[in-house]
């Protein structure tokens, strides 16, 4: 690592090397550095004229704070830091912007995540003009730094899941406890009302009228939607909530090891370990599940709008992009070709 540090500081064209490698200047507790509230300006003093803390707080979701701080650790960690907030960015300048993005370049990240990255720091160098750390001219040279194309043949991110997959997921749930009553209603609310994990995570006992619908009420983009409520979705979350009560609050809630439900509501990211820790080989994302349900949608002849807003996207676009109508054709090609193959046999 002190050797990459190096190479990098020769990259960095500055007239006072020592500016580009601060000491840790700002010291938090990383609690309180990853809670900061963008609905609030109530956040340590140390962080109120940090030019990453002001774009971080920009980000109108949780989701998109995590994301983005997580690209600027990144960074941070090319420059010899532990964290973005020990990083005097203003102090880069273009020449040290366009050099840790090359750095980052060198490991071949993919083109989201390199492009990931380049937005969180240009973010960050806008909010430092903001702030007057940086003058007209530096901020537009780095906004200026180009993204990586993405190949237009590439191949969609994510996979398609099967009925046959998607049933070994819930008998995987199937233990005969709260925890997997929870499990399979969350596999549910992704799979089959097409629900992203932050927006799981956030649903209320209130947002859930059995048989009929559930409310997204802190959608992408603070966008609400009704989904439909399937019998399959609807059966998974009434075993759910007659455990769980109804009590208000947060739908999914936290269960001890010793299987009892606490108070409280969970995270996107348990979401996320719910599904990797149920799925076969532990190989299925929550993303997949919602780019399935996007699927079948397509794939049972619905209109390409109404499934944007099932899924509540902005755009029809970004749904044609999860539209996998062709690998479930693929599909039941290959099963039929299977099953006369086994006739031959036969």
């Amino acid at each position: 690592m002190e050797g990459e540090i190096e190479n990098l500081r020769t990259l960095l064209v500055q007239p006072e090397p020592d500016q580009l490698l601060p000491p840790s200047i700002i010291q938090l507790d990383q609690n309180v550095v990853r809670k900061l509230d963008p609905d609030s300006w109530d956040f340590p003093a140390q962080l109120r004229l940090d030019p990453a803390a002001h774009y971080l707080l920009s980000l109108r979701s949780a989701a998109s704070r995590r994301t983005q701080a997580a690209h600027l650790r990144k960074l941070a960690r090319f420059l010899g830091a532990t964290d973005w907030h020990q990083i005097d960015w203003a102090g880069l300048g273009y020449s040290g912007a366009n050099a840790v993005l090359a750095r980052l370049a060198a490991d071949e990240p993919t083109a989201a995540a390199f492009n990931g990255a380049r937005a969180a720091l240009r973010g960050v160098f806008h909010q430092a003009f903001m702030l007057n750390h940086i003058g007209h001219e530096v901020f537009l040279r780095v906004q200026s730094i180009k993204g990586e194309r993405v190949p237009r043949d590439k191949e969609p991110a994510g996979r398609y899941l099967s009925s046959g997959e998607l049933e070994l997921l819930l008998s995987n749930c199937n233990d005969d406890t709260n925890r997997g009553r929870r499990d399979s209603a969350i596999v549910g609310c992704l799979a089959f009302a097409g629900l992203r994990r932050s927006e799981a995570a956030a649903l209320e006992i209130d947002d859930i009228q059995l048989g009929q619908e559930i409310r997204v009420r802190r959608g992408k983009g603070r966008v609400s939607r009704m989904i439909p409520m399937i019998a399959l979705a609807t059966r998974l979350l009434e075993t759910w909530m007659q455990v769980r009560g109804i009590g208000p609050g947060s739908l999914f809630r936290r269960i001890s090891w010793k299987d009892r439900i606490l108070d409280g509501g969970i995270t996107d990211q348990t979401i996320y370990d719910v599904v990797r820790a149920r799925s076969p080989l532990h190989q299925v994302s929550p993303h997949d599940l919602r780019r399935t349900f996007v699927s079948n949608l397509l794939a049972a002849s619905l209109d390409l709008n109404a499934a944007r807003r099932l899924a509540g996207h902005s755009s029809t676009d970004t749904t044609a992009i999860y539209d996998r109508r062709a690998e479930i054709a693929d599909r039941l090609a290959m099963e039929k070709l299977s099953e006369k193959s086994a006739e031959l046999g036969a």
